[in-house]
């Protein structure tokens, strides 16, 4: 059987990208570098059978390098690394001549890549290697010659493969592990020039050896190009939903961390794909699909569309009765009777909550609670309920404590 080389026991000191993040991995990579460095202080010991060989010497931030025992070009680099975890020696870009790697930001696995020209007989920098954010991550050299790198998101590694094409490199497939359930699982994408995002399989992984025990393909899944969803089925693409914003969102964020050099409250920058949700909202047996168009961060508040599933179709059609009730909706504790709505005014600080229960196939309002705040510490809050004409009656007013008894209640 097969085994992959990651377990999620490291997921948590996961930063940037790297192509190894064991203890294992950092210590091979720690006598590795070191090794370099005493090769490159007797250059002249070097033995191989092939040419193309090469090592540095470091002294402070200058580097000099040295091809088959030849001093080349000395650089200057800034780097937060330690000089053990800070060079990187590999063929990466597949021409005979080994290239290097020099971290920057050891925070990020980020740096500076320096590709060997053997007709200028010199290393040279390049930034043929950056990736969509514009930096130049470590990347791990594979057997059939792709690059890959390593990010942990949220609970789950991403493993972004990457091949040559015109120069430069081009993201071609993923993989990414994480938790099902209670199943450990692996889906693995092909990602083709035009954008588009295919789950070609999903490998269940043993949780003690991660070797593969069972693999499924063509599934039903969701992916996210442009501005539309497409609901598909292996490489066949069931559904187009257009007028989607999601990418555009994700970008807003990532202006919105970079200017202010902070997380994003309540807005987790991930794959396009992890922003879509899915739930039987009106417990038919069948998921339906929110898909977000806002987000408090740089919005108003995080607001979404509903989408219902139509069986006899195989289509997901605007849910006009659920997107008039709120910005968002949930189900209360998986109760299928039960639906809550809320929405938040952030300009004028107020929000409002719903509770609605399904009866004989419509949603019957039970509760609405306006809350506005007091101060920046505490809110009022007042309750209103229905008659049996289904107009608004004035109940109460009080704390989170007074929300918290009628959210809680059971209709």
């Amino acid at each position: 059987m097969k085994k992959l080389l990651l377990t999620l026991s490291a997921i948590m000191f996961l930063s940037g990208c790297s192509g190894k993040n064991t203890q294992e991995a950092v210590s091979e990579e720690n006598a590795t570098a070191s090794a370099q460095t005493e090769t490159a202080s007797q250059p002249e010991t070097t033995e191989s059978s092939r040419t193309g060989i090469l090592t540095y010497k470091s002294d402070g931030n200058n580097v000099t390098f040295i091809m088959d025992g030849r001093e080349y070009n000395t650089v200057q680099v800034e780097s937060d690394a330690d000089d053990s975890f800070k060079f990187h020696v590999a063929d990466y870009n597949f021409d005979g001549y080994d290239d290097i790697f020099i971290m920057t930001d050891k925070f990020k696995s980020t740096g500076e890549y320096y590709l060997y020209v053997p007709e200028k007989e010199q290393l040279e920098k390049t930034d043929a290697l950056a990736v969509s954010d514009g930096n130049s991550p470590l990347m791990e050299v594979t057997d059939d010659n792709h690059l890959e790198c390593v990010t942990g998101i949220m609970a789950a590694y991403v493993h972004n493969i990457y091949a040559w094409k015109d120069s430069l490199i081009a993201l071609v497939g993923e993989r990414k592990e994480y938790y099902l359930g209670d199943d450990i699982v692996c889906d693995n994408y092909e990602i083709t020039e035009d954008g588009m995002k295919y789950l070609v399989s999903r490998d269940y992984l043993d949780s003690s050896e991660h070797e593969v025990i069972k693999t499924e393909t063509d599934l039903d899944y969701f992916t996210v190009k442009g501005n539309s969803v497409f609901v598909m089925k292996g490489k066949e693409i069931i559904q187009e939903i257009t007028d989607v914003n999601i990418i555009e969102m994700i970008d807003e964020v990532k202006a919105y961390v970079n200017e202010h050099g902070a997380v994003a409250p309540d807005f987790e920058i991930r794959d396009p794909e992890c922003y879509l949700h899915v739930d039987d909202w009106d417990s038919d047996g069948h998921d339906d699909l929110a898909i977000p168009y806002d987000n408090s961060t740089t919005g108003e508040s995080n607001k979404y569309k509903y989408y219902h599933y139509i069986p006899e179709t195989s289509q997901y059609v605007l849910w006009d009765e659920l997107n008039t009730l709120g910005d968002r909706i949930e189900k209360y504790n998986n109760n299928p009777n039960l639906l809550h709505a809320y929405s938040d005014d952030k300009k004028n600080n107020t929000s409002e909550y719903h509770k609605y229960k399904w009866q004989d196939g419509k949603l019957v309002p039970c509760v609405h609670i306006h809350s506005s705040k007091k101060d920046d510490l505490n809110s009022v809050y007042d309750v209103y309920e229905y008659d049996e004409n289904g107009n608004e009656v004035f109940i109460e007013s009080g704390d989170g404590r007074l929300m918290n008894d009628y959210i809680s209640r059971e209709e």
